[in-house]
């Protein structure tokens, strides 16, 4: 899955700029068929260009829960006995991003029938390729928020009170949402209060699992 997830990044650069260095080509004979496909095109430049958008976004979130595992992580590691950790570290934990790309465009492209008129032919394999490609990070999306639902939030309240971490995360998410992605970099700058979590192997492979989970997703 991860493999995929970096194809697809590759293909979202690859795609924007043929289609806005090929697609688009004034030269083109624009009898009617062949204006139609060029106006798909068009839209379809400007669809991908939001889905690297999407995609960024999705990556920063992800890279919220690597930081998150991490500091907990070193601490277990280096510290003897209880160890404290702030509520969003904890909290990063249970964010389970996800990746809802727009395809109206390319949907609307394949369905037209006029997916040959594309330019040039690596251009139409690399739409091709898209789809499935997107299938694969989906599935990941999948994993993570079954892992985080039914296996780490269940096992993980056994040795902290999940209360400040998910009050953090429903205070991260709706910060996300007033700010809008542009300009939000990473977690918020309050770490909510301070949490003591005793070493076990359970929270340590849980928090390993959920880092590995998150590391796939941003291969």
């Amino acid at each position: 899955m991860g493999s995929a997830f970096k194809a697809l990044r590759e293909i979202l650069i690859i795609v924007s700029s043929i289609l806005l260095a090929f697609g688009l080509d004034a030269g083109w004979d624009l009898r009617q068929e062949e204006n139609t496909v060029h106006l798909i095109l068009s839209d379809l430049a400007v669809e991908f260009e939001g889905v690297v958008s999407d995609l960024q976004r999705y990556m920063d979130r992800n890279s919220q829960v690597i930081d998150g595992a991490d500091s907990i992580l070193n601490r277990i590691r280096t510290e003897n006995g209880p160890v404290n950790v702030s509520a969003a570290h904890v909290g990063a934990l249970l964010l389970t991003p996800t990746m809802n790309p727009r395809q109206r465009n390319l949907e609307a492209l394949v369905a037209s029938g006029r997916l040959d008129f594309v330019q040039p032919d690596s251009l139409r394999v690399l739409l091709a390729v898209w789809p499935p490609a997107l299938e694969d990070v989906q599935e990941n999306e999948v994993a993570s928020w079954n892992f985080v639902h039914e296996v780490l939030l269940p096992e993980l309240g056994s040795f902290v009170d999940l209360a400040d971490p998910m009050q953090w995360r429903l205070d991260d998410l709706i910060g996300w949402r007033q700010a809008g992605y542009e300009g939000r970099e990473g977690a918020q700058g309050d770490e909510g209060p301070t949490l003591t979590i005793t070493p076990a192997l359970e929270v340590t492979n849980l928090a390993q699992t959920r880092r590995y989970l998150a590391k796939v997703a941003n291969w």
